[in-house]
C-alpha cells in the first residue's frame, strides 16, 4: 500500500513539473511572438553593423609629442584636394579625414585642416605636386609632402583594390616629421643585379623610418651625395670589379661610400647563391665579418644550407619558423622594447669570416679592432642546417640569421639571411614584430626619429555580426541555466509543500 501510494505520489508530483515545464515553455513563446510583433510594427531595431573606427594610437601621439611639435613653432597644414563634405562622404576619405580631425583636435595651436578645389586653383594645387582630388597635402612653412590616399592603407600583393589595414595615424606622423625637420635623408635600392621585391612592404618600412626612397644604378652612376642609406634586395647577380672583363667596381664604390660612414643593407636566402657567381659580393661582405654559409661541390652544384625548424615552424615543411632576437650584446640592447614573434622563411645561415674573433661580450670584433659584427637575430634550439636535402647540423645555440657590423669610421652594414623576413606577410601581420625589429634596426645604424610602435590597424569586413562572441556565450549560459533554475526552484517548493501538507 505504501509502494502504491508513493507510485501515485511520484506520478502526480512529475505531472505538475511536467505542467510547469510546459506552461512556461508556452509563456516564452507566447513573449516571443509578442515582442517579435511590436518589435515589426514599431521599428524595435538596433543596427548591429559593425562601425569602422581607426583613433589615434598612444604611440602616435609620442611620437609627434618627442619628435614634431617641439620641432617647429609653424603650423602644420594638413590641406585635403576637396572640400569637407565630400571627404567625410567619400569610402576612403573619411577614415583619412576623422584622423586629421582627431590630430587637429589634439593640437589645436600646431595642426589646422584646410580644403581647396584643384580644378579652380590648378596653379595653387601643381606647386605642391598634387595629382588628384583624393591627395592629401601636409605642408610647414616651404616645406610639403603629398600623400595619395593609397598611402594610407596596406593593400596585399594579390590584390591591390581591397585595403588589409589602415595606416593613417602612422602615414601623418613620418609626413609630420619630414616637412618639420631640415633634410629628409635618401635610402637608393640597387638595381642591374636581377633584384626584385617580393612585394612593396620594405619600401614602405623605409619610408616610415624617415627615408625618400629612389633607385640606383651602380654601373652607370657613382652614389649620389644625398645617399644615407643603400639596399641591395634579393640579388641573383653579382657585383662588379674592374677587371678584364668591366671596367667599373661596383665595389669600390660601396667600399668610398661605407668608408665614408654610409649604410647599407644586404639580403638574401637560402636560394641566393645556388646560382653560384657571387665572389665579388661576398668578398666585400667578408670584409665586414659576414660569410654565409654554402659550399660547391666536386660536381660544381651548390650545397647552400637552409635552415630547417620542425618544432616551430609555421607550415609543415618546417623552412617558415619563428626566430629569437639575440641574448647578449647588441642586439639585446636594439630589441629590449621589441614585443612578439618574429617569422622567416627560406632563410640561410651567416657565419663570421675569418680575422673576426668573439669577444667578452658575445661579438665579434676585426683584428684591427675596428669594425664590430653583432647577431641581431637568431633561429630558436633545435634547429637544423639541411643542404641537399639532408641535414648537416642540429643547433642548441642558434643560428646566426640577422646580423649588423659597425665601423669605427662610421659606416654600417646590415646582412639579412631571408628576403620573407621584409614581406608583407611578415611585416604587415600585426602578429609578428618584423616591422619593428626592421625599424628599430635602421634606428641602431644611425637614422634618429624613428616612428616605433606606431600599429597598422586591421580592417574587418563589415558583414552584419548579431552580437559577439562573448555576447553570444553570456545569452547562451542564461538562456540554459536560468529556466533550469526556475524549473528546479519551483520543483523544490512543490515537493516541500506536499510533504509537510
Amino acid at each position: 500500500m505504501a509502494n502504491g501510494y508513493s507510485r501515485k505520489k511520484l506520478w502526480r508530483h512529475g505531472s505538475v513539473s511536467a505542467g510547469l515545464t510546459v506552461a512556461l515553455i508556452a509563456v516564452l513563446i507566447l513573449v516571443n511572438t509578442v515582442f517579435s510583433t511590436l518589435a515589426l510594427r514599431y521599428s524595435w531595431y538596433i543596427n548591429m553593423n559593425r562601425v569602422l573606427a581607426f583613433p589615434v594610437s598612444d604611440s602616435c601621439y609620442d611620437y609627434l609629442d618627442k619628435e614634431v611639435m617641439s620641432a617647429t613653432d609653424e603650423k602644420i597644414t594638413v590641406m585635403f584636394c576637396m572640400t569637407k563634405e565630400e571627404a567625410k562622404a567619400s569610402d576612403t576619405q573619411k577614415f583619412i579625414y576623422a584622423t586629421a580631425c582627431e590630430l587637429a583636435d589634439k593640437y589645436p595651436d600646431k595642426i589646422r585642416i584646410t580644403h581647396t578645389n584643384i580644378y579652380e586653383n590648378p596653379s595653387y594645387a601643381k606647386q605642391f605636386g598634387v595629382n588628384a582630388t583624393s591627395d592629401v597635402v601636409v605642408i610647414c612653412g616651404e616645406e610639403s609632402r603629398v600623400c595619395n590616399s593609397t598611402d594610407f592603407f596596406a593593400f596585399s600583393a594579390a590584390d591591390d583594390t581591397t585595403p588589409t589595414a589602415y595606416l593613417g595615424d602612422r602615414r601623418f606622423a613620418v609626413a609630420m616629421k619630414a616637412v618639420t625637420e631640415d633634410s629628409t635623408p635618401m635610402c637608393y635600392f640597387t638595381l642591374n643585379h636581377g633584384e626584385s621585391l617580393l612585394d612593396n612592404e620594405i619600401l614602405h618600412t623605409v619610408v616610415d623610418a624617415g627615408y625618400n626612397v629612389s633607385y640606383m644604378d651602380l654601373l652607370s652612376y657613382d652614389v649620389p651625395d644625398d645617399c644615407d642609406l643603400i639596399v641591395i634586395y634579393n640579388p641573383t647577380r653579382d657585383l662588379t670589379v674592374e677587371d678584364g672583363t668591366s671596367g667599373i667596381s661596383e665595389v669600390d664604390k660601396l667600399d668610398s661610400f661605407m668608408s665614408s660612414g654610409g649604410k647599407l643593407a644586404v639580403f638574401t636566402s637560402a636560394d641566393t647563391f645556388r646560382a653560384g657567381g657571387f665572389e665579388n659580393l661576398e668578398g666585400f661582405l667578408a670584409k665586414w665579418g659576414v660569410e654565409y654559409r654554402h659550399k660547391s661541390t666536386e660536381s660544381g652544384v651548390e650545397e647552400c644550407a637552409a635552415v630547417r625548424d620542425l618544432s616551430n615552424s609555421l607550415t609543415s615543411d618546417g623552412y617558415t619558423f619563428l626566430a629569437d632576437t639575440a641574448r647578449v650584446g647588441e642586439g639585446k640592447k636594439i630589441f629590449e622594447n621589441i614585443d612578439g614573434t618574429i617569422r622567416l622563411s627560406n632563410a640561410g645561415i651567416i657565419d663570421v669570416a675569418d680575422g673576426f674573433a668573439r669577444t667578452a661580450d658575445g661579438s665579434f670584433t676585426s683584428a684591427d679592432s675596428k669594425r664590430t659584427l653583432s647577431t641581431l637575430l637568431l633561429s630558436k634550439s633545435g634547429a637544423e642546417a639541411w643542404a641537399a636535402g639532408r641535414a648537416t647540423e642540429r643547433t642548441e645555440d642558434g643560428f646566426a640569421l640577422m646580423t649588423l657590423t659597425k665601423s669605427t669610421d662610421g659606416g654600417r652594414l646590415l646582412a639579412c639571411s631571408s628576403i620573407d623576413f621584409a614581406s608583407e606577410d611578415s611585416m604587415q601581420n600585426g602578429v609578428y614584430a618584423n616591422k619593428d625589429v626592421l625599424l628599430s634596426t635602421i634606428g641602431a645604424m644611425g637614422k634618429d626619429s624613428i616612428p616605433l610602435g606606431i600599429p597598422a590597424q586591421p580592417i574587418t569586413d563589415l558583414s552584419i555580426r548579431t552580437m559577439t562572441t562573448k555576447t553570444a556565450t553570456t545569452v547562451t549560459v542564461i538562456m540554459t541555466a536560468v529556466p533550469a533554475i526556475i524549473i528546479f526552484a519551483i520543483g523544490a517548493v512543490v515537493l516541500i509543500r506536499r510533504k509537510y501538507a
